[in-house]
Order: structure tokens, then sequence, then C-alpha cells
């Protein structure tokens, strides 16, 4: 077996466990207040009237709130998502006043249960500075107690430097456009290696743009309906295991109304890669080379309907609102083809809820999940689960993690059962693993300390091993500056166009093939890049 297909291997394993440490560590120990700043204030007093009948609100006003409040969080969500499979093992660092900042160290240790002397160990950190606004995000493995190869990503100014495991291997530094590298200096290291190559060329959209773009998009929406189009009704929800009265606002269009509605959110969720990224299913056509789903494939899809089936499209748009909670749904049909997409939020303290699904018309599409219940005390039950559908509706990858918790403001334990399986196919064996852990961190001041130990029984290809792991981490939000390795120019490859990159890091990775791989796969690229 080639070195790469077995990173593909670890990366997937490392993948899997990391899901259930990310989603019981640090999202759900940490206690909401809001998150919208002045917006969440505006549109809370602004829902609240409503319900209350206090400050009437007609429905298309409602409409626009809510859709608004949803789209926001989804764009705010996208980076944690995206980086949320790796938040304490690859590192995501401490989150703080809007910017992440600080230091993560994650120590991994594998080994095997029936030779507990056969060891494997994985050192993660991830660094970021505030006031350089440097970024990095390191790996080292080792195998039976010795370390046998450290690699990393870096950022600085405005150049990108890799870093490999092999020190036979020159190191690669990439310039990135000022405008560009400007606009990532507030994220972690490996959101901007993933933007980076999905939109080489393309800034990270600023809030203000976000909001222009969303009343840009409702108001070629309302000049296709009237105020009729528009129902409005008092709902009550649960979420989290809580129930609140929302504010429902339905809005159904018809024929080429619909498809330019359906069309228009594609193409504004499309603005962010890292928001786009979530909607993307696996698709693979043959070795290497990966087919169009998600917003790319619903436009596709959108554009090659027929003129009958434009007359006999029909469109659902829900919007729900409540003081803690916003949602956004639409279900499209015309005749025996449909797509559906959903964002819902909701965070009242430690209790959460996220749904986020899409399915296209070929059948492909995602579902992700997550919830934090309240339980009485500081008690919680935790679920988390990601199915990625590939078109024709066939499951291709399956995860659901449950937790048990206690969460307080300085501490953090919790009892955690993870299933995780991938259908094989061209390009990698079945994977099916199952495991159970305990993970547990106390605060202290700015810093988190955790450890997590127990088990999992992984079978790739009908190969069944046990494992024993064992993780610790550590978190500072004042950690030490971010180490920029030297670049020696005559020694290094450097790049400055994104085809130069892409060439570089992959013999046959383009920047279309980058972006048509599920979020999943970019994050084992983001191992391989770093190592081999």
């Amino acid at each position: 077996m080639s070195i790469r297909k077995k990173l593909q291997r670890l990366g997937l394993v490392l993948l899997s466990a990391s899901i259930l440490i990310s989603a019981s560590g640090c999202r759900a120990g940490k206690k909401n207040s809001g998150g919208f700043g002045s917006l969440e204030n505006n549109l809370r007093e602004t829902i609240d009237g409503a319900i209350n009948k206090a400050v009437p609100k007609t429905a298309p006003e409602l409409f626009a709130e809510g859709a608004k409040k949803a789209l926001v969080e989804a764009l705010q969500k996208s980076e944690q998502i995206n980086s949320a499979r790796f938040n304490l093992l690859m590192g995501t660092a401490v989150r703080t006043e809007g910017q992440r900042s600080g230091y993560t160290k994650s120590d991994v240790l594998i080994s095997n249960a029936s030779n507990p002397n056969e060891t494997f160990s994985i050192i993660m950190e991830a660094a970021y500075d505030p006031q350089t606004t440097d970024s990095s995000m390191g790996i080292s493995i080792g195998q039976n107690g010795e370390i046998t190869g450290s690699g990393g990503i870096y950022f600085t100014d405005n150049h990108m430097i890799v870093k490999k495991a092999d020190v036979d291997m020159p190191m690669i530094r990439h310039t990135i456009e000022p405008e560009v590298a400007d606009s990532y200096r507030s994220l972690p290291a490996l959101e901007r290696f993933m933007r980076l190559l999905s939109e080489p060329l393309k800034p990270k959209i600023s809030q203000g743009e976000w909001l222009y773009s969303i009343d840009s998009f409702l108001e070629t929406v309302y000049a296709a309906a009237v105020e009729e189009n528009f129902v409005l009704e008092n709902q009550s929800s649960s979420f989290a295991g809580i129930d609140e009265d929302c504010a429902a606002i339905t809005l159904t269009l018809h024929g080429e109304a619909a498809v330019n509605a359906v069309g228009g959110l594609a193409e504004l969720i499309s603005k962010d890669p890292s928001l786009k990224a979530l909607f993307v299913s696996y698709y693979l056509i043959y070795e290497d080379t990966y087919g169009i789903t998600g917003m790319d494939g619903l436009l596709r899809d959108l554009d090659s309907l027929s003129p009958e089936e434009i007359s006999a499209m029909t469109l659902t748009f829900k919007i729900l609102l409540g003081s803690n909670s916003s949602a956004l749904y639409f279900n499209a049909k015309a005749g025996e083809k449909s797509s559906s997409l959903l964002l819902r939020f909701f965070e009242l303290g430690y209790a959460s809820q996220m749904d986020i699904a899409f399915t296209g018309f070929d059948g492909g599409g995602v579902k992700l999940s997550e919830m934090n219940a309240y339980e009485g005390g500081d008690n919680y039950s935790g679920l988390f689960v990601f199915e990625d559908i590939s078109p024709g509706g066939l499951r291709h990858e399956y995860t659901e993690m449950t937790a048990k918790s206690v969460i307080t403001e300085d501490s953090y334990t919790s009892k955690l059962d993870l299933i995780y399986s991938r259908a094989p196919d061209m390009d990698s064996e079945s994977i099916d693993l199952i495991g159970s852990y305990d993970y547990s961190h106390v605060k202290n001041g700015q810093s988190i300390t955790g450890q997590s130990s127990g088990f999992s029984t992984v079978n790739i290809g009908g190969d069944t091993n046990n494992f024993n792991i064992s993780v610790t981490i550590n978190q500072d939000e004042a950690g030490p500056p971010v180490s920029i390795p030297e670049f020696i120019e005559e020694l290094g490859i450097s790049t400055y166009e994104p085809a130069s990159l892409y060439a570089v890091l992959g013999e046959t990775l383009t920047q279309e093939q980058y972006n048509n791989v599920p979020v999943s796969m970019k994050l084992v690229f983001s191992i391989i890049s770093m190592l081999v």
C-alpha cells in the first residue's frame, strides 16, 4: 500500500475520532451570551415586539428579519463547523472577543489493544498571535515512542509556508494577494488554508458585504411576490428540549419566480467558500476526479430544467423567528424532481441546537445535526449526527455521537459513544468504527486543560483492530509567539500563482477538484499536505 493511501486511511480514522472530542470539548463548554452584538440585540427586540404585538410588523418584514438572522448565523457557524472535526485535535485556537487567539496543543497516543507496546502518537499544535495576526498549525507523528516527522502550515504577512514532515522535501512558500491576506487576519491557519485552496484570489466576505448580499437577495424575492403570498402565524417549537414561541412566516412562489428564488439563494451561499463547502457531498466519478454537487449542482440542475418543469415549479419558503432561535427552510418541487435546504439554530445558556441539511435535485446531499439538551442541574445530553449522501441517494458517510455531560463555568466532564461508517469506493476501502470515551477539562483563568481516554474498534476493508486512545489537551489564550520557520529561497519552492500552488501540493489537484470534495476530505488533505 502506498504512503499516500496509508495516510488517507490514517486521516479518516483520526477524523472520526476528532469528531467526538471536538464536539464534546470546547464548543459545548462555552456558555452563549449572544453572538451578533448590536445586530443580535436589534433582532431580538424586533422578534419580542412582534410576538407580543407591542411593535406590529408585517409578514414580509418578519420574513426578512428571520432570513437575515439565520443566514448571518450560518455564515458565522460555517467557519466553526468546517474546523469542528479538528476543533481540539487539530487545534482551532481559543476564541477571544471575536478573534481566535492563543495556543492549543493536543497529544494523542494510540496503542494496539492486543499489543500495548505498539503505539502511534500524534502531537498537534495551533497558534494565533493577535498582535501580528500570524497563525500556524503543526503536526508531529511518532511510533513506539519516537517522533518520525513534523510538518506544518504557517501564515505570516501575505505568505503561506508549508513545511513537510519529510526533511528531504523542500519547503513551499506561497505569496498571497495582499487584499486576500488582509481578510484572513482573524482566522486560524486551518481555515486560511482551506479558504486559500477554495478561492485563492477572493477575499473573505465581510459582515457588511454579507448583509448587503442578503438584502439584495431578498429584494429579488420580494420583486416576484405580493404581501398575500406571505402567511404569518405563531408557532411553538422545541429546540434542545426547550419550547419557544416563534413567528412562522411562509412564502409560496410558483414558476419562474420560484426558480429564480432558489437560484438566488444558491448564489448567495456560494459567495463564501466555507459556507458553500458545507453542502458538498461525496461524488467520485473515477480515481481522483469528483463530480459536482452542492450549490454548484443545484445551479446546474436549475439551468437544465425544461420549460414545462419551470412552469410546474412550486417553492415553499419558511422562516422561523424566536428570541433564541432562527430557521430558514425551502422545499422546491417540479414534477418528480425536488430539492430542499434547512438552516436552524438555537442557543440559550449551554443548551444549543444546530441543524443544517440539503438535498439536491440529483438526490445527493448532507445532513448535520448537533444538539446539547438541558436535563436539569448541570446535566446535559448531547447528540451529533452527520450524514453524507451521494447523488442517487446512496449514503457514503455516517457519524453519530451521543454524550452525557456535566457542565459548569469552570469544568466539563462527559461520557461519549461514537459510531462511524464510510462506504467503499474505487479509491478507498470501507471503514466502520465504534468507540467509547471519557472526556473532562477544567478552566483556570485563561487556560483549559483537558484529558480524554477510551477505546475504538476499527474495521477497514474487513480487517478489524482494537485501539486504546488517550488525549491530553492544553489551551491558553496567552500562548507563546507563533514560530515561523525560516524559508531559504534557493532550497525551497516559491509560488505566486494559484496553479503553481496546486501543482506542488498534489499531482492532480486543481481548484475545481478541491471544491468538488466534501469537507471531511479537505481536512484529510490538510494532514497529507503537512506530511508528504
